[in-house]
């Protein structure tokens, strides 16, 4: 290995090592692979969070489902899935690994609207079987 690579591979381990202590012991989640949780951070002493759904495959598809539920219910949802928080509101879907960190764009607003479109069509499908109309947005 050249003088390089090793100053690289050395690098690579101190920031691998940094984001992993990086936040204050409070702050960083430690969570159950594969669970998607809700988070109510109104809780008094902690933020609280609930199971939303299991067997979820990554990060993305968890926010999908708090997509959902944020359409469902309407307003703002956060969630979170192993290790980071997963924030779902007009603004878009976004990623942060801390509930007052830096937030980041964590799915791109065209890849939102499709999300969107089929959730509403997935709504429209469970209406029509319970014999309620249900219009679309415009």
């Amino acid at each position: 290995m050249t003088t390089r690579g090793a100053l690289l591979s050395a690098l690579l381990i101190i920031l691998g090592a940094g984001l992993g202590v990086g936040f204050p012991a409070s702050k960083r989640l430690s969570l159950e692979p594969g669970l998607c949780w809700t988070v109510d951070v109104r809780s008094p002493n902690a933020p609280k969070l609930a199971p939303l759904e299991r067997g979820i495959e990554n990060p993305e598809t968890c926010a999908a489902r708090l997509e959902a539920v944020r359409l469902m219910r309407g307003g703002s949802v956060l969630g979170a899935y192993e290790g980071v928080y997963l924030f779902a509101d007009d603004r878009g879907l976004d990623i942060a690994p801390s509930l007052d960190g830096p937030r980041r764009e964590f799915i791109a607003p065209k890849d939102r609207r499709r999300i969107d479109a089929a959730i509403g069509e997935l709504i429209r499908q469970r209406a029509a079987r319970e014999g309620i109309t249900v219009e679309r947005a415009v």
